[in-house]
């Protein structure tokens, strides 16, 4: 059977709830799981079985699907299936904190190289 990831066969799926159980926490588990999602999309699409999940923590998803290059979903080489409506908010929701924090990030970096180049009586004046 053929993929739609760029013509990738598909790799057999990750069955969650075999490998790690119902409960999935820890960041290192979840960024074990996220590695071995991305080698594995290197030689075929992965599908993730979220079947039978129950509970995922904050920082395993954060580690999961906040990390995962967006690129591989957005091809299609890594697919998700059989998560409830509670994990998808969930995965949804790390991503977007991820996004926002990347946004304030630039801009606070962007504020700072604006101070650095300006004189510094206005720099000064910045900090009080």
């Amino acid at each position: 059977m053929r993929g739609e990831g760029r013509g990738l066969m598909a790799t057999d799926p990750i069955r969650l709830l075999d490998d790690l159980g119902s409960t999935l926490i820890g960041r290192e588990a979840g960024a074990l799981l996220r590695e071995r999602i991305v080698q594995a999309a290197r030689h075929g699409v992965v599908v993730v079985d979220l079947e039978g999940i129950t509970t995922i923590a904050p920082s395993f998803a954060d580690e999961l699907f906040a990390k995962l290059p967006a690129e591989l979903v957005k091809d299609r080489r890594v697919r998700f299936t059989n998560a409830s409506d509670e994990i998808r908010a969930q995965a949804r929701g790390v991503r977007g904190l991820r996004s926002e924090t990347a946004r304030w990030t630039e801009r606070i970096e962007t504020a700072l190289d604006v101070l650095a180049d300006a004189p510094d009586d206005a720099r000064s004046d910045a900090w009080r």
